[in-house]
């Protein structure tokens, strides 16, 4: 019985001893997320290290006493965007109030990445149809504003995931990504093969050094527009980093806050960055098709703390991934897509909205839409930008659709249909199993 009583007790010191050594008395309140830097400073040397290991999650979504936030006010949250991008064969600004919607001279191709400003009154895109890369800026009465050949790496990226399109290909490759400015003047464009720059509204270029050769797989502005976070991907060690870098010292070498740990096996699939309470909000995807692993919504709160499950795809289907992410303007309210398997890769299946700090996901009114494009939050709420099929008097169509989503029902903003084929003729692709799509 003594000997019972020491035991517990010489637990008991132990256990008090390292949590003494763990709280070294410092007071977690005043911690700052280090991705964000501030007044355009690169985050100093003595900063913690970024996270070695992908930790056990701690949340489970709902999880806690956390009260969920009523499905009406979710979707009432705000963005920036005022246009999206459609169309079916050309690529089209399409105006959120009134539905008007401006063609643009692109045609709609798997090697043409378009993505509209969040006013609408221009349009970037990568285009690799030709025989070199053409970025351009086109207005929205189609009139190119200006352009930029950058010159291909001799190199191929070998150490992309899995899925990547083949380098050489005339197709928007894994490293080819677009984000704008809240106010339009410049934008992250990151070119596979090529390299990732800080650019404005002119094309002039500054170059991000910390993202040299390195497999891009999703870039993000901050809140404050001071610091992009840019995704990467190594093949060789199977696994996914995050670095930030300010666009003050674009030559800096960033701060790495995310390492996951060799052997992972899943790479970034898209990124948007909250509050500071909410980081980085990102979506992880296995490099293979293997639905045994986590394809899951994470968020990095705060440097040198665990990233946390944010929802996970298993709430739509038990084969699932989470694809497209969008943070509202509150930095809070985020919105995402699932994707589930098809008959040939994966296809849409649904749209979630959920809080960051009370996870409980609500999903969206996206009935008929087989694929959705392009997710964001608008002055008026939650857009997409997707396709679905209709078919009448034995013929059928494809339609590229606008819509405002609720978790009720969704209203229609505008639709472009194709030319009818015949009702047994295929009318439209799964969303390919890629990092592209």
């Amino acid at each position: 019985m003594r000997f019972g009583r020491f035991s517990r007790l010489l637990a008991f010191t132990v256990v008090l001893a390292a949590l003494a050594a763990c709280g070294g008395g410092e007071d977690d309140s005043n911690r700052t997320f280090a991705p964000e830097a501030s007044g355009g400073t690169v985050a100093p040397t003595e900063t913690p290290g970024p996270t070695p290991t992908a930790p056990p999650v701690d949340r489970q979504p709902g999880e806690a006493a956390a009260v969920p936030t009523a499905s009406d006010s979710l979707f009432k949250e705000t963005g920036p965007r005022t246009a999206i991008t459609s169309g079916i064969d050309k690529v089209s600004i399409v105006n959120l109030d009134n539905g008007k919607a401006f063609d643009l001279p692109i045609q709609r191709s798997l090697a043409v990445l378009a993505v509209a400003s969040p006013d609408g009154s221009q349009c970037l895109v990568i285009d690799r149809t030709g025989s070199a890369i053409s970025v351009r800026n086109y207005g929205r009465e189609g009139k190119v504003l200006a352009e930029w050949s950058p010159k291909s790496s001799a190199s191929t990226r070998a150490a992309t995931p899995a899925a990547s399109p083949v380098p050489g290909l005339k197709m928007i490759q894994t490293g080819d990504h677009i984000a704008w400015k809240r106010d339009g003047s410049g934008a992250i464009v990151s070119i596979g093969g090529v390299g990732v720059f800080v650019a404005d509204d002119k094309l002039k270029v500054t170059e991000v050094t910390a993202a040299r050769n390195q497999t891009v797989t999703a870039v993000a502005w901050s809140p404050s527009e001071q610091s992009i976070a840019i995704a990467s991907w190594d093949g060789s060690h199977q696994s996914a980093a995050l670095t930030t870098v300010s666009v003050q010292s674009p030559d800096a070498p960033g701060t790495s806050v995310l390492a996951l740990p060799e052997g992972d096996g899943r790479y970034v699939r898209s990124l948007a960055w909250g509050s500071e309470k909410v980081g980085l909000v990102f979506a992880l995807r296995a490099a293979s098709s293997n639905f045994s692993l986590p394809n899951d919504l994470y968020y990095l709160p705060r440097f040198g703390q665990s990233m946390q499950l944010m929802a996970t795809a298993g709430i739509a289907a038990p084969a699932a991934v989470v694809d497209e992410v969008a943070v509202a303007r509150n930095g809070t309210t985020v919105a995402f897509t699932v994707l589930i398997p098809g008959q040939v890769g994966l296809r849409f299946h649904s749209v979630w909205v959920t809080d960051a700090l009370s996870p409980s996901p609500v999903q969206a009114d996206t009935s008929g839409l087989r694929k959705v494009t392009d997710l964001e939050w608008t002055t008026d709420g939650l857009a997409v930008s997707g396709t679905r099929r209709t078919q009448e008097a034995g013929a059928s169509y494809q339609i590229a659709v606008v819509e405002r989503l609720g978790a009720e029902k969704s209203k229609q903003i505008s639709a472009d249909r194709s030319a009818a084929t015949p009702i047994t003729s295929p009318v439209a692709s799964p969303v390919a199993a890629t990092p592209t799509n």
